[in-house]
């Protein structure tokens, strides 16, 4: 039976030795190893590791992680990639990152917002019928001008929300917030 919970990787690398083998230069200084971070220009070093947990934490940028991490920012490859690269055991299951995390939940609220908006149209698309099938005169029509061309932009959004591309979606999602925002 397989689990969701991620297992640890034990047979990792030191990770002193592999931020060195790096091309990080690290003075030891109190129990901790401290160089400047390779992820960002500084002078006065602010790059830690600390070496009895097996951890790296940058004061100036804040990075920090674990040696699979540090491989992973340095070299600007994957999780997977990154445990290649040092030779360790692959078959481990890792959480996702900060951002991968960011983009199931963008997803997630953009899916939410596409069902509603679509019940929303079509709620308002039917009171717009009923109320143009209830017109009988002239002034009636004069009123509800206005409703004919909402109507079109109804059908529209409905149409494209059903069968339109993501990036078009996405366009009428963007705009929507944009909408949204304005108001407050």
């Amino acid at each position: 039976m397989r689990t969701n919970t991620p297992r640890k990787i034990t047979d990792k690398p030191d990770i002193v030795k592999v931020v060195e083998r790096e091309g990080v230069a690290l003075k030891h200084n109190g129990g901790k190893f401290w160089g400047l971070c390779p992820f960002h220009s500084e002078k006065t070093p602010s790059f830690c590791i600390y070496a009895d947990k097996q951890r790296f934490f940058c004061f100036g940028c804040g990075e920090g992680g674990d040696v699979i991490d540090f491989i992973r920012k340095l070299k600007q490859i994957s999780f997977k990639d990154a445990i290649e690269y040092l030779g360790v055991n692959g078959n481990e299951r890792r959480p996702p990152n900060r951002d991968e995390l960011w983009k199931a939940l963008e997803r997630e609220l953009f899916l939410k917002w596409q069902k509603s908006m679509q019940f929303e149209l079509a709620e308002t698309y039917r009171l717009y019928n009923r109320i143009i099938s209830n017109i009988q005169t002239m002034d009636d029509v004069e009123l509800c001008a206005s409703l004919f061309h909402e109507l079109s932009i109804i059908e529209h959004q409905m149409n494209l929300l059903a069968h339109g591309n993501e990036d078009d979606k996405r366009d009428l999602f963007d705009r929507y917030k944009a909408e949204q925002s304005a108001y407050q």
